[in-house]
């Protein structure tokens, strides 16, 4: 349903009443095309673990066979980004401990959210490490939230990949004491966005910082046709927080100036990290600090909205449905990426977009007969997949 992208399970069961398709399925997976009824009924006893399982084997081949590894970040770190998400909402408890928001009015709207932590690369992978669903215990004092889940997920990913070297990438939510200590604790790298407004003892010594560390600094001005671009990168190092932490402070600024709009396109980032910064590797860090971004357009919008429908209510009453659902779009958004990101199909850019390569699969398998002996030599066909 998902590596089809049905986007529901009605659109699924239409799709597989059609004899061509159903056929074809049966031919390439040696197995006749069920109802959606049936892993419904199925994925409320399966326990979401076995497929959290099923994407550690995946991550654990491709890490073992190297295939990430040129793109790493600062030729050593895997950056993986923590973020969360809002899959639906309900004006009924759907399971219980949902989370509720409570309007003025005395209306109750019950959203089911989920922190994902996903690994992210320079080339646009976005593949999922782990998640972890915000759900209140039971007789709770005190709403779960995304903070208390994002350090029971980092938990877990330290159970999954013990020994993988990793710096943790999040927007401005997620930088506090309890964070800072548990990278440190793991030796993990983190590179959080820093808010304007958000932990004021490091905003007083990075402004202190920028007077007296001034050779911390970088800029670049050049010219496209018609295009002035202007950069500027600075950088304090050993910012003291609490008693046993430091952290590194870095500010990239970006102006690109049209001459023919006479439009000038301003952008600012800012950042906090444990990692050693200097003038040779400020830059590499800047651009890995935004590669945040990627699980908020490569992950959570192309999943909301090219066909992967995550905001769908798949199951609505059933949490643990609900769960598997969501880790076989996972899954399904895994494999997607390492067939579409390979080099062979990269070659089509500019001429074939995504889009058209997987409409054009899908009505193959509806209207097309494929061939048993074709199949078969596809199947056994030896070849290497290369990003």
């Amino acid at each position: 349903m998902f590596l089809f992208k049905r986007g529901s399970r009605n659109a699924m069961n239409q799709t597989s009443e059609k004899q061509t398709f159903s056929d074809n399925y049966s031919k390439l997976f040696g197995l006749s095309c069920p109802h959606m009824d049936a892993p419904e009924d199925f994925f409320r006893q399966l326990p979401p673990d076995c497929f959290e399982h099923i994407k550690h084997r995946m991550l654990k081949l491709l890490l073992e066979k190297k295939t990430l590894h040129k793109f790493r970040f600062l030729n050593l770190y895997h950056i993986i980004a923590i973020d969360g998400v809002c899959l639906c909402s309900y004006d009924y408890e759907p399971f219980s401990g949902c989370p509720f928001r409570e309007h003025k009015n005395g209306k109750k709207v019950w959203i089911v959210n989920v922190v994902e932590a996903k690994l992210v690369y320079s080339n646009g992978f976005c593949l999922s490490v782990a998640s972890e669903y915000i759900k209140n215990d039971d007789g709770f004092i005190k709403q779960d939230c995304e903070q208390k889940a994002s350090l029971r997920l980092c938990k877990k990913i330290k159970q999954l990949f013990p020994n993988m070297p990793i710096c943790i990438a999040a927007d401005g939510l997620y930088p506090s004491e309890k964070q800072f200590e548990l990278c440190k604790q793991y030796q993990w790298k983190y590179v959080f966005t820093l808010k304007d407004d958000c932990l004021e003892t490091i905003w007083q010594e990075s402004r202190l910082g920028v007077l007296f560390q001034r050779r911390n600094r970088m800029v670049e001005q050049h010219c496209i046709k018609h295009k002035w671009t202007f950069e500027r990168w600075r950088f304090v190092t050993s910012i003291p927080y609490h008693k046993t932490l430091s952290v590194n402070w870095i500010e990239y600024e970006r102006s690109i100036y049209n001459k023919q709009t006479k439009i000038n396109d301003a952008n600012r980032f800012v950042h906090i990290t444990n990692i050693d910064i200097t003038i040779k590797n400020v830059i590499e860090t800047s651009n890995g600090a935004r590669l945040r971004w990627t699980i908020e357009n490569q992950g959570f919008n192309e999943q909301k909205n090219h066909g992967y429908n995550l905001r769908h209510k798949f199951s609505r009453r059933n949490l643990k449905a609900s769960q598997n659902y969501y880790q076989c779009l996972q899954i399904a958004h895994m494999i997607a990426q390492l067939c579409i990101k390979c080099n062979t199909v990269k070659a089509f850019k500019g001429r074939v977009s995504e889009k058209t390569l997987w409409e054009d699969m899908i009505a193959e398998l509806i209207k097309a007969t494929l061939c048993e002996k074709e199949i078969q030599r596809i199947i056994y066909l030896n070849c290497q997949f290369r990003y």
